[in-house]
């Protein structure tokens, strides 16, 4: 070998441990700076709530910590449910944001008064057209109507906790990374969530300047910011689908939740065009058809011949899974009482009127929509100090809403998919109209406790609330293990179960005629999260789902 290539390939030697090293120190760098991340920028906020008095369910840890900090620091329930909002839509791009809407429920412990509800969802163009997917976004405007009137803790330091995180990054989740890969396909890639075609993955930090810079312009000047200028520039980037006019006339709508007794309780749901009265629904027609508790059928028989006449099926399972399935196919038959022109009605709720229609339901005459579409949402739930508790839904209605990135930072919503192509329904879309939607965040008030529960899942989220609230309520375990339960739907002649579902209750499913499907991490399941005070000692309950099922 000539002295020129041994000199040459010394060099080479040389440069590859200097670069090495660079890497070596540049990595070990980013490596500190996200752990000051979780332990500077939110600092002390590590607990487990089940030792405190107060605490939050979200499936999101980042999101817990900074509504439990702001608590800490001496806010109430409302003032860390506009923390952890703006917690999520910075790391949940996926399921809500600046550019979705929700609804907040709001209860105080005191007897006999309702909760407190505010409905932000997003509403039709004055200039609606037919094709149009994306509404006038409702979040901003919303969670500072509930703040201003239900917080005590400054908006601007509420906000302070959260701008790090856009600003300085958070660190991608397996479950963003997940949905990202699933659901990433056909929305702007011009966004911090890529690079190029590739997609953020788990342990990388995503840092948003421009989300960042948005939210300073919410806090330094108020919710007028975002439906003034931003919502000017929004509309230019969507070809005025939504206009300056739609952005500055928006308004958070203040009313009544929708209501029922059910076992010794009192349930709260979001009223009119939400799905709290199809959720109450399901409650009813437990009540009325399922006196028995629904035990867990791990002792059940497991014969595949159980007929569906037979009253006196161990722990009365049977009439629950009727209760069941038979609900979800009465909510298709009824959904067009929930949307955005009608009021909430009483009678609605009433035994006699459900079991006049249960006798009319066709099993087979259902929703038959077992996809993913309108299933990214996200729920939590807050416990204050003084025992107060906020039960919060937010979303874009599809994952990454209309996949359009706004250069504010933030993806719009798609919720005018949810109106009904029906001209003859009242869900059918309009100028300046809002869309039909199956969320139901919920407070459930009993003799010595009160709570707040919701979910994600699309049409499936009264289903699933249903199957949740009817195991706790009856006794059948915590609410943990309530939560942790497989969990079922119908759609069409299919019956869609857990992988943990028991032989007996699947044969339960064959013996009423439906086909059946087994689905592993499906959304349709969805993602749980409550929180449960304790009138008597003061303590918090929480249960949650981690991630999407």
């Amino acid at each position: 070998m000539s002295i020129y290539n041994k000199k040459t390939l010394i060099a080479i030697l040389l440069l590859t441990i200097i670069i090495s090293f660079i890497f070596f120190i540049a990595t070990k760098e980013d490596n500190y700076n996200k752990d000051e991340l979780y332990e500077n920028k939110i600092a002390d906020h590590d607990q487990n709530p089940s030792d405190e008095n107060y605490g939050v369910a979200s499936n999101n840890p980042i999101a817990s910590r900074v509504g439990e900090k702001i608590i800490k620091d001496g806010g109430n329930a409302v003032d860390a449910s506009m923390g952890v909002s703006y917690a999520l839509a910075i790391t949940e791009p996926h399921s809500s944001g600046l550019g979705g809407g929700g609804a907040m429920l709001a209860y105080d412990g005191k007897p006999n008064v309702a909760p407190k509800q505010w409905q932000y969802k997003d509403i039709s163009s004055f200039k609606y057209d037919e094709k149009d997917e994306i509404g006038t976004p409702g979040f901003v405007r919303g969670i500072h109507d509930a703040h201003k009137e239900a917080g005590k803790m400054d908006e601007e330091k509420i906000l302070n906790y959260v701008i790090p995180l856009a600003e300085e990054g958070f660190e991608v989740d397996s479950e963003l990374e997940r949905s990202l890969k699933l659901y990433g396909s056909d929305v702007d890639r011009d966004s911090p969530f890529f690079d190029g075609d590739k997609t953020k993955r788990e342990g990388e930090v995503v840092k948003q300047p421009e989300l960042a810079k948005t939210i300073k312009g919410i806090r330094d000047h108020g919710p007028d910011y975002f439906y003034d200028k931003v919502g000017e520039s929004v509309s230019d980037q969507v070809d005025e689908e939504i206009t300056e006019k739609d952005f500055n006339s928006y308004k958070t709508t203040k009313k009544e939740p929708v209501s029922t007794d059910y076992l010794n309780t009192k349930v709260y749901s979001a009223s009119n065009p939400l799905g709290g009265t199809l959720m109450l629904q399901g409650l009813e027609i437990d009540e009325a058809t399922n006196n028995q508790v629904p035990q867990n059928t791990q002792s059940a028989p497991e014969n595949d011949q159980i007929d569906p006449n037979n009253q006196t099926t161990p722990n009365n399972r049977l009439d629950y899974i009727t209760g069941i399935l038979k609900s979800r196919a009465l909510m298709y038959r009824n959904r067009d009482i929930v949307n955005g022109q009608d009021e909430d009605y009483d009678e609605y709720l009433s035994q006699d009127y459900l079991l006049g229609k249960l006798n009319e339901v066709n099993f087979e005459s259902n929703f038959n929509t077992n996809n993913v579409d309108n299933t990214s949402t996200t729920h939590f739930v807050v416990v204050d100090k003084e025992g107060k508790v906020t039960s919060t839904t937010n979303t874009l209605s599809s994952f990454f809403g209309s996949g359009d990135f706004m250069k504010e930072g933030f993806y719009m919503n798609n919720s005018l998919s949810n109106f009904s192509s029906d001209p003859l329904s009242p869900n059918h879309g309009g100028k300046h109209k809002t869309p039909r939607s199956y969320t139901a965040p919920s407070i459930v008030v009993g003799p010595d406790y009160y709570m707040g529960i919701g979910t994600p899942g699309g049409n499936k989220i009264p289903t699933t609330t249903n199957e949740v609230l009817i195991d706790y309520l009856k006794g059948n375990g915590t609410l943990q293990e309530s939560i942790d339960k497989p969990r079922f739907y119908n759609d069409g002649g299919t019956v869609f179960y857990e992988n943990a579902m028991s032989k007996a209750d699947v044969s339960i499913f064959k013996s009423l005629g439906f086909k059946v499907e087994e689905k592993r991490n499906d959304p349709n399941f969805g993602s749980v999260q409550a929180a449960l005070y304790n009138k008597n000692d003061k303590t918090v309950e929480i249960g949650h789902d981690v991630g999407n099922r």
